[in-house]
């Protein structure tokens, strides 16, 4: 496959813990189904010259409308993954799969 890091795949951990990491990334983006931007566009801005990404899926049910705000004032950007609402772990997989095709891509 030629791909020389294995990703970092962690379990689930507090949204607060996890967004003080988010200044660690070139990209920090919150799959959320009602979004108005979507993942090709995050991806298409600003390029992937220094790719990490921090990517957070939320649990069934989906992140409140208080927990997308408060990742957004932290730098988080809230992307959609398509029209259709995936279950947690498959949004986990779609969006992790998505994120790598595009930084091996170079998009």
């Amino acid at each position: 496959c030629g791909r020389v890091r294995v990703p970092a795949i962690e379990g689930p951990v507090p949204l607060t813990g996890a967004l003080a990491r988010a200044g660690d990334f070139t990209r920090a983006l919150l799959a959320h189904e009602k979004s108005s931007e979507t993942l090709k566009e995050a991806l298409e801005v600003g390029g992937l010259a220094a790719p990490s990404a921090l990517l957070f899926v939320g649990p069934e049910g989906g992140f409140t409308p208080a927990e997308v705000a408060a990742a957004e004032a932290t730098g988080v950007r809230a992307v959609s993954l398509g029209p259709r609402v995936l279950r947690a772990e498959t949004a986990a997989l779609a969006l992790a799969i998505r994120v790598l095709a595009a930084l091996e891509d170079g998009e």
